[in-house]
């Protein structure tokens, strides 16, 4: 799991606890959608910052923060590492598409933040582990008010308990409260259900006293968005205190907090709109300045970003319990020894494709899933052809048809990790390796294909074995590398190949940029001994400071055809835990406290001390390291991709503990360890003027974030080619604040040998500038800076210098202009442009659209009516000039700012038109109500929708109400009597006033009473038109149940129409589970659901139960099993009740194990 920050508030004292809001909700609000945002917040000042487009690239902060932001940093919590859950790297990347920082782009209606709660959210914000996200400005504010827009959708994610926060550190500890809402529901909530895009103002002030708060220009722009509304309540108090930091901080949502959900199609999470901050300049309290990171970051070709597999940090096993010992109980025990992912059966793996092998894998991924652990899974149906021999172009479609079955039985189960393909194979069978794994990425991607390689010393030279790697990874393209290594477990020892390789492994690993899993051996078997805690405790941390993302064992079942003289795994021949079980489980639950953080860094180097091993490196001038001191360590040196350094230090000796004293490099100021007891960060060592004490036992490691000063710079971007270029952003921070220091730009020309250098000039004590001339920027060239202090080594960025120089490309023209610009739709309320893309020497940036009145008119500084991205050729104006003609103009913007030729179209846009009716409608018969439920697009133009009704086939249809919500998709028809036919239509009306034309029409008679529920799950529709509700326990106001738990299977199970769903979900109770109707008297069918989906329940008798309904045992000691015939299958008992009173009540009564429904129908027999 993702390491989650937490944040801590900060006890405040009497007198600003007295300044918070209580939970009051806001009153005033200001409209709906884009147009209700005031405009012109401390977040986007000229309302420029410019909409990406999209954000699910894997790219750093910097390279994704919006064009024009005028702040200094936004920053996210809780983030991912690449490749994992919730898909959030930063506050600038989704995978969703949903990023923090879409929360200041001005666009409610399409736009927002979202979080599962399910995918990485850890189940839901706390009060302990908020989400939260902060933004840092240039200059400190006095916050005097802000707006609040709630998401386009889903209002149960709306927050709850939130606040409003100031800091000027954005320290975890150092937030103060400003305004915060604790609201118990929606009546004390600013967030209302109907309210979507709705925007809140929340203020420090009155109307009567706005004018002393707000300067003109603000006060114009407030008065212009109230409208006429009076502000009577102000809703915080303003303590006149100026931060520069400001975050919204979330605690809980309307949707409670889980990692389950009833209804696939509305899973638990958080969203938000939009955030608009307003205030005035002030004076921030004086802070300490921490030392900052180095701000130059790994080039993003070299950071290794893996696919969206989960987890990013594997730790796992070979030879998992046999098929006879599948069973939660073992599950569990893999669990409990810190395991986070499950290998297939020793008995399983590599067997032909069979249905008892796809059932046992079925079962086997089920009890995974109840044990909290992922899985990978073998299948025989894996297409190997003729071992592994390179396919032929008339076996692809079979190959990808095996892949095809293979993705339908497996991919959509909640457990699957991936599939395994195969084990130590040659250079020959890569070309099929690829074939395969290609098309699983392609059709699964979130499912990891595994492949295992071999270890160097199965080739003579270790040049062979480099190619065997390059080849597996350049023609494989696998989006994970695992190999294994065993001989240095010999008896008596043997690392003569060890060290080669993992130097091997982490250089490839980073030159194709494709992380790796390493496999160590803990069987004695071969020649390898006997493990001890050390032997497996220095194998995992040498493992992982050459970069490993994670571990595997061989093996963790005894393997009787290798284990010599019956030597036991982490399991014995007898099914019991060996040591080497409890030694695994120690190691492993403190190496997954660091793999949160391991599985975001990219290893920078290895260096060992003397005696220095076969292949290893010694220290080296760009370690951070300078020196290493009392014993013989292996220190792995890591960049994370904000730049910050990381170390892993371990103890390369077998026998003896060692007091390790590391000398840190000048710029060094502090080293804090990451704890393997929380993974959390500890307190930091300072570092410049004494060594770095680490004591360590035999074959440990511990990991260390390092505290820097150094030069910090944001790398030449935007140069137009042969005009002077500044770099003015160049700041310094000194070990000695009083020494004179020297700084030089060394630069060349592309492809030359040597460096000319270019002095930097100051401009004050710690900032630096330096022009570059026209005739460097010419041409593409290659630089880096150097700063020397006196009596200290020269500090360089990057740090490797000459040796690994950044890269200036200038900009050598403006883009082409647009080519075959066209319309493709042309109405009074919508005008579409489509058009090719531009071309440009350094690549286009996105393209400006205007709107103007007559051909070629002059765009000069003229505001564009949209700016796109790149990647987006089209433009819709929803707005036009109705009944008029408009010209519209695109132009294409490069990567450095400059603009192309301008394109222009004219178009002659039409008089307004009864909107289109293209609406699907659906008439569901309910308890003297109809439900009408409608799908299909609606023009922009429809305000509202009428409903009209009939009674009978050819009765006069009357309007009965409207709908003015278009994101609705419902409508309850209250009214409707009982044994009456009604016929209904849905009319569409513009904002103009003009109705559309009658469309599908729908009809239903409502019934006297019937009620179905689904037990433990979500509704689902029904042939006839009466839906399966869900069970939504305690919300249905005539029906409460009882039932402590919901059990889910993945998929639906044999049956007969809804059934195959109903019987996914279940309702269960340790003694008794109990649902009761309000119900008029009268005579009702009761039909109650079971099927046996339980795998601790399949065979007869395991846990019967009795049927009670209204207090009479209608059946005993029922057992679904033998009902059904077995399990998977459902089963249903039916009874015709009279009842007297007004309930219906139906128990089920345990005799041995909890009883479980799946679901109810009730029912009065005349209908």
């Amino acid at each position: 799991m993702q390491q989650r920050r937490l944040f801590f508030i900060q006890l405040l004292g009497l007198l600003a606890l007295l300044s918070l809001s209580s939970s009051v909700a806001a009153t005033v609000i200001l409209g709906k959608g884009n147009s209700s945002l005031l405009g012109g917040d401390l977040s986007d000042p000229e309302d420029t910052v410019v909409d990406v487009g999209s954000y699910g690239m894997v790219k750093t902060a910097d390279e994704m923060k919006p064009p024009k932001a005028p702040w200094r940093a936004v920053v996210l919590s809780p983030t991912s590492p690449p490749g994992t859950a919730p898909h959030q790297i930063h506050a600038y990347q989704s995978w969703q598409d949903s990023p923090a920082c879409a929360i200041f782009l001005n666009k409610p209606e399409t736009r927002k933040w979202y979080i599962s709660f399910i995918d990485g959210g850890y189940g839901g914000p706390t009060e302990a582990e908020p989400y939260a996200c902060a933004v840092q400005f240039y200059q400190p504010h006095v916050l005097t008010h802000f707006t609040l827009t709630s998401a386009p959708e889903m209002p149960d994610r709306d927050p709850k308990q939130w606040a409003i926060q100031g800091s000027n550190t954005g320290d975890d500890d150092d937030w103060v409260d400003i305004y915060r809402c604790d609201a118990a529901d929606r009546s004390s909530s600013p967030f209302q259900v109907k309210g979507r895009t709705q925007t809140i103002l929340f203020t420090s002030f009155t109307s009567a006293s706005i004018a002393k708060e707000l300067g003109a220009s603000e006060l114009k722009k407030l008065m212009a968005g109230l409208k006429g509304t009076k502000i009577t309540t102000a809703d915080f108090v303003n303590n006149h205190k100026a931060y520069a930091w400001f975050r919204i901080v979330v605690y809980s949502c309307f949707n409670p907090n889980s990692t389950t959900f009833a209804n696939f199609n509305r899973p638990p999470g958080f969203s938000l709109g939009q955030l608009e901050l307003f205030g005035v300049p002030g004076d921030a309290e004086p802070i300490v300045v921490q030392p900052r990171v180095r701000r130059v970051k790994i080039p993003v070709e070299e950071l290794i970003v893996p696919e969206a597999y989960d987890p990013a940090f594997i730790i796992s096993y070979w030879c998992g319990p046999p098929k006879a010992e599948t069973t939660l109980e073992r599950y569990r025990e893999i669990k409990d020894c810190g395991f986070n992912v499950a290998f297939p059966a020793i008995d399983q793996l590599w067997e032909a494709d069979s249905k008892e092998n796809t059932e046992h894998n079925q079962k086997y991924l089920d009890i995974c899933q109840q044990a909290g652990l992922k899985a990978l899974v073998w299948d025989g149906a894996i297409p190997k052809g003729n071992g592994w021999s390179q396919p032929t172009a008339a076996e692809v479609p079979g190959i990808e048809k095996s892949l095809d079955d293979l993705i339908a039985k497996y991919a959509s189960h909640p457990a699957l990790c991936g599939y395994v393909l195969g084990d130590e194979m040659g250079m020959s069978q890569h070309a099929r390796l690829g074939v395969v794994t290609a098309y699983l990425l392609k059709k699964d991607p979130r499912h990891l294909p595994y492949y295992n390689l071999l270890p160097n010393y199965a080739f003579k030279q270790n040049s062979e074995y480099e190619a065997l790697v390059s080849d597996y990874i350049d023609t494989v393209k696998p989006v994970l590398v695992s190999w294994d290594h065993y001989r240095q477990m010999f008896e008596g020892g043997d690392e003569r190949f060890y060290w080669h390789n993992l130097e091997i492994m982490r250089r490839l690993s980073i030159k194709k940029r494709i992380p790796y899993n390493q496999i160590i051996v803990s069987l004695k078997h071969m020649g390898y001994r006997e493990c001890s805690e050390v032997d497996l405790r220095w194998q995992v941390y040498t493992s992982l400071a050459y970069g490993s993302r994670g571990i595997q064992y061989f093996t963790y079942w005894y393997v009787k055809e290798l284990a010599w003289a019956e030597a036991p795994a982490m399991i014995t021949k007898d099914g019991k835990r060996d040591l080497k079980w409890e030694y695994a489980k120690k190691i492993n639950n403190r190496i997954a406290k660091l793999g949160p953080t391991l599985a975001t860094l990219t290893s920078t180097g290895v260096y060992c001390t003397t005696p220095l091993p076969p292949g290893a490196q010694k220290l080296r001038a760009e370690a951070p390291v300078t020196k290493a001191e009392g014993g013989p360590l292996a220190i792995g040196c890591f960049q994370d991709p904000a730049g910050k350094q990381y170390i892993l230090v371990v103890n390369r000796s077998f026998k003896t503990a060692v007091n390790a004293s590391l000398k840190l490099h000048s710029r060094v100021t502090s080293a804090a360890e990451i704890s393997q007891e929380t993974g959390k960060t500890l307190d930091p060592q300072p570092t410049q003027n004494a060594p770095l004490g680490i004591a360590l036992e035999a074959g440990e490691g511990r990991l260390f974030v390092l505290s820097e000063t150094g030069i910090f710079f944001q790398p030449l971007a935007e140069i137009l080619g042969g005009e002077d270029s500044q770099l003015t952003a160049i700041e310094f921070e000194p070990v000695n604040a009083d020494s004179k220091s020297t700084g030089t730009l060394f630069w060349r020309r592309s492809g030359d040998a040597s460096f000319t250098g270019l002095p930097l000039q100051p401009i004050d004590a710690t900032r630096l500038k330096v022009t570059l001339p026209a005739a460097i920027t010419q041409a593409p060239f290659d630089y880096y800076l150097e700063i020397q202090e006196p009596d200290s080594q020269p500090i360089r960025e990057p740090r490797l210098g000459a040796e690994a120089p950044l890269v200036a490309v200038p900009d050598q023209s403006p883009p082409t202009a647009v080519l075959e610009l066209a319309t493709a739709v042309a109405k009074s309320y919508r005008v579409a442009l489509t058009w090719k893309p531009a071309t440009d020497d350094r690549g286009v940036a996105g393209y400006c659209v205007y709107r103007g009145t007559e051909d070629a008119f002059p765009i000069g500084d003229k505001p564009a009516l949209a700016r796109l991205p790149a990647n987006k050729q089209n433009f819709t104006d929803d707005s036009p000039p109705s009944k008029q003609t408009a010209w519209y103009a695109v132009q294409a913007v490069d990567v450095v700012g400059r603009k192309g030729k301008v394109e222009y179209i004219r178009v002659n846009v039409p008089d307004h038109e009864p909107p289109a009716n293209t609406l699907s409608l659906k008439a569901q018969p309910g308890s003297k109500s109809v439900m009408l439920t409608w799908s299909g697009d609606l023009e922009p133009i429809v305000s509202a929708l009428e409903i009209h009704r009939g009674e009978g086939a050819q009765g006069a249809l009357t309007k009965l109400d409207e709908v003015t919500d278009m994101a609705a998709s419902l409508y309850l028809d209250a009214t409707a009597a009982y044994g009456t036919q009604y016929r209904y239509e849905i009319r569409p009306r513009s904002r103009e006033g003009l109705l559309g034309e009658s469309g599908q029409s729908a009809s239903a008679s409502p019934l006297r009473y019937i009620k179905r529920i689904n037990c433990g799950g979500p509704e689902i529709a029904a042939e006839d038109g009466v839906a399966w509700e869900a069970d939504r326990n305690p919300e249905h106001a005539d029906l409460t149940s009882s039932g402590t738990a919901v059990f889910t299977v993945p998929n639906p199970i044999s049956g007969s129409g809804e059934l195959k769903e109903i019987c996914q979900t279940e309702r269960w109770a340790n003694r008794q589970v109990s649902y009761r109707f309000e119900v008029e008297p009268g005579r009702y069918e009761v039909v109650l659901v079971f099927a046996e989906t339980n795998p601790s329940f399949f065979s007869k008798n395991k846990r019967p139960f009795d049927i009670v309904i209204n207090e009479e045992k209608l059946a005993e000691k029922i057992d679904v099993f033998s009902e059904a015939g077995g399990s998977m299958t459902p089963w249903q008992f039916r009874k015709v009740i009279d009842v007297s009173q007004r309930e219906l009540t139906v128990s089920l009564l345990a005799n041995r194990a909890g009883p479980a429904i799946k679901g109810i129908e009730v029912r009065s027999v005349a209908e």
